[in-house]
């Protein structure tokens, strides 16, 4: 009984505010203000934006106050009809939700100097008392829970005569009519940008769908304004079936750029043109002799708002931007790391064997590294620049000469593998999780990276132990002083270091390096770099055809794995000094130079063994690994889910094949088995 009086209660004092409201709408005199629309939308606004069903309440009950009192009723729809008579409406059907004529980076400094300083309020634009109202970010996510018939309700209590057209309200008219006009030129000249351009038959040679629609929409405006209803309505069909196409034309365009690679510059522009159209479909179905039905028209109208309270709350986010600009890049970026990861893949015991050779081969280059790196460190005079340079090109160098001699590392493969497992999940690229095939890439790709783990530090431990050991054979000095070989394995200690913190960087690190790799090879792609090198003349010259067609295809096949390499060194590289020029705790700890530095240090050890300090350390070397891996791959796993629109709905079927799998047949995590099996587990009934 409490609650219900409590509801009571409540309601008593939404209505009663209600009112208080509407009295002060019906004693307004002169130029109408904003301020009372304001009040009634914080009353209807939700303390939970999300809850839905609170707004619905409360907006029926300003429905229904409106209804009892036709004097309010009266007062409310003259209210409105005059604020909206005092604003200009065409920036808000013409540009609310589209992206401006500028570029990506343009847009994105323009968000945030708004979020620094917000532009000035323009009183004379309707778009601008869309911003006053509904000024809370996150209006959109009650505003679209309201049912449309809820608002349809509210709508049709605003009273708009109709003299200039039978279906639109005079207010409107020429507005509507005036932002289709803009909305069709537009098309029609972001249609024909060379960037679009240049992927379609050229328009001397076909027929252009863009620059068709801007004769077909004046047709259709012409027999509109003449009130020739079929003719009007045949031209609509025709305008349509050019917007369709051009829709149809944007969308091979996307098809084409696996093959074609793809640019901000070109994302943004196939982004302005879809959005341009989408409005313009709005808006025609206003136009449309057809939908002369008051009930179909309120609809369209509330589709119209819910979209443009969307694009009002979304006009300043820095997030929505990226997000919808980078999508289309970050998929090519994952198809060309997905390609590349596949390789590291291990399926029958001869390729899982190549892979523990492959990292044995890195292992020993990174020996080498760890080594130079040892010898650059004992300059200690050296200034903070050229030693950074050193330890950025000897990663650099490193990571280089494993890539060019077909060797591996262990924890460069993530960011590859990861993108070839989202793959795998995205199926049949309808987004769908495709079960069996997602859960025996996962045990490959795991047993894969254990072969290179294990290949890596059989290799790199010893080695530098073995070398340490001849080092002070020959010498009689130790490579590692014991301060300095205290100091290299304290670092690798998980308990008493930022170990853990160093790791992460470096896993992150990593997973750039990932992106990097995959931005070239779109890069490569979508610049035609290799058909321009075998086309250039003097290189022709000076080097013959034969040879210079060798180096375009090199440039082809390696440019990003090379640049990922090489930036990724450099990265590494600078960790450290970076942290001691700001004073921040940022370095890297990876796992192949820990255990290299570990090698080298517990030799030293030997004479006067701290036994605790070598057990941590081993422990905080593969507890480095484990981050490194873990940290590149689960980014690199989101990058690729989010960019192939994976559906996860099926994510638990997923983990309880592979861990079924675990549970069953253990040994297939690290080792191949001995005949291709099955991970569909159909008696489980996974699919």
């Amino acid at each position: 009984m409490s609650k219900i009086r409590d509801s009571i209660i409540i309601l008593q004092a939404m209505v009663s505010r209600f009112n208080n409201i509407l009295d002060q709408i019906v004693n307004l005199k002169g130029a109408a203000s904003s301020d009372q629309l304001i009040e009634l939308v914080k009353i209807i606004r939700p303390y939970d934006f999300k809850n839905a069903k609170k707004a619905t309440e409360s907006l029926v009950n300003l429905i229904d106050t409106l209804k009892d009192n036709p004097v309010y009723q009266q007062a409310f729809s003259r209210y409105i009809i005059s604020l909206l008579k005092s604003k200009n409406q065409i920036r808000l059907f013409a540009e609310l939700g589209i992206s401006p004529n500028t570029n990506f980076l343009g847009e994105l400094r323009r968000r945030l100097n708004a979020k620094i300083l917000p532009p000035a309020i323009d009183n004379s634009e309707l778009t601008d008392l869309l911003l006053e109202v509904f000024n809370n970010k996150n209006d959109h996510y009650w505003v679209e829970g309201v049912a449309d018939d809820v608002w349809k309700q509210l709508f049709s209590l605003i009273d708009l005569p109709k003299s200039l057209d039978l279906i639109l309200p005079d207010l409107f008219y020429m507005p509507i009519v005036n932002s289709v006009l803009i909305l069709t030129n537009r098309i029609s000249s972001l249609g024909l940008e060379p960037e679009i351009a240049m992927r379609m038959p050229h328009v001397e040679k076909y027929h252009s769908d863009f620059l068709a629609l801007s004769s077909e929409v004046h047709n259709f405006l012409n027999a509109h304004k003449q009130d020739q209803q079929i003719e009007a309505s045949e031209s609509l069909k025709q305008v349509r079936v050019l917007l369709t196409q051009c829709l149809n034309s944007i969308d091979r365009i996307r098809k084409s750029q696996k093959n074609r690679g793809t640019s901000i510059a070109q994302v943004y522009i196939l982004l302005r043109i879809t959005q341009n159209i989408k409005r313009l479909q709005q808006l025609l179905n206003f136009l449309d002799p057809k939908n002369g039905d008051s009930s179909k028209q309120l609809g369209y109208s509330v589709q119209l708002f819910k979209k443009l309270v969307y694009a009002e709350n979304m006009s300043k986010s820095v997030r929505s931007h990226i997000k919808e600009n980078t999508d289309l890049l970050a998929y090519q970026i994952i198809e060309h790391t997905s390609s590349v990861g596949k390789k590291y893949v291990a399926v029958t015991k001869k390729e899982y064997f190549s892979a523990i050779w492959a990292a044995m081969k890195g292992g020993f280059i990174i020996v080498l590294a760890v080594l130079v790196k040892a010898y650059i460190g004992n300059f200690k005079d050296l200034p903070l620049v050229p030693s950074t340079f050193l330890y950025g090109l000897n990663y650099a160098t490193a990571f280089v000469i494993i890539y060019l001699t077909h060797s591996s590392l262990a924890t460069k493969q993530p960011s590859m593998t990861a993108s070839y497992i989202a793959n795998a999940l995205s199926g049949n690229g309808k987004g769908g999780i495709h079960v069996n095939n997602a859960a025996d890439t996962i045990i490959r790709m795991f047993r894969s990276q254990f072969a290179s783990v294990v290949g890596n530090l059989i290799v790199v431990v010893p080695l530098t132990f073995l070398f340490a050991y001849s080092y002070f054979y020959i010498t009689g000095e130790y490579f590692f002083s014991r301060q300095h070989a205290i100091t290299a394995l304290e670092e690798n200690n998980p308990f008493e270091s930022l170990m853990i913190i160093y790791a992460a960087i470096a896993g992150f690190f990593l997973f750039l390096s990932g992106l990097i790799t995959g931005y070239y090879e779109n890069k490569i792609v979508t610049s035609q770099i290799p058909k321009r090198i075998r086309e250039h003349k003097y290189l022709s010259k000076k080097l013959g055809q034969r040879r210079l067609n060798i180096f375009a295809s090199f440039v082809e096949k390696n440019t990003g794995s090379l640049a990922g390499n090489i930036i990724l060194g450099f990265l590494l590289g600078s960790a450290g000094p970076i942290g001691k020029i700001t004073g921040l705790p940022f370095d890297i700890r990876h796992i192949t130079i820990s255990a290299g530095n570990y090698g080298l240090g517990s030799y030293t050890l030997l004479e006067k063994p701290i036994v605790d300090l070598m057990v941590y350390s081993a422990i905080g070397v593969l507890l480095v690994g484990v981050i490194n891996i873990t940290v590149s791959f689960a980014l690199t796993m989101i990058v690729a889910v989010k960019s192939l629109r994976v559906d996860y709905s099926r994510w638990g079927e997923l983990v309880q094949a592979v861990f079924a799998h675990f549970i069953f047949s253990t040994r297939d995590f690290f080792y191949p088995p001995k005949e291709k099996k099955n991970t569909n587990f159909e008696n489980q009934n996974l699919e």
